[in-house]
């Protein structure tokens, strides 16, 4: 049995712009440390600062 990283699968799901969005919209409505941690794993999820802005 292998080891699961629980952070690996939610990070596939965030690299889609849809589902990016729709997280985001979500934890914008919670409040702005929820909002910037979520901003955080879609950045990561797109390969860091760099590939997001492109």
């Amino acid at each position: 049995m292998g080891v699961r990283n629980y952070h690996d699968e939610p990070l596939k799901q965030l690299k889609n712009p849809a589902e990016a969005a729709e997280y985001l919209n979500a934890c914008y409505q919670d409040s702005e440390e929820v909002f910037l941690a979520a901003l955080r794993n879609v950045v990561e999820a797109r390969g860091g600062v760099s590939a997001a802005s492109k």
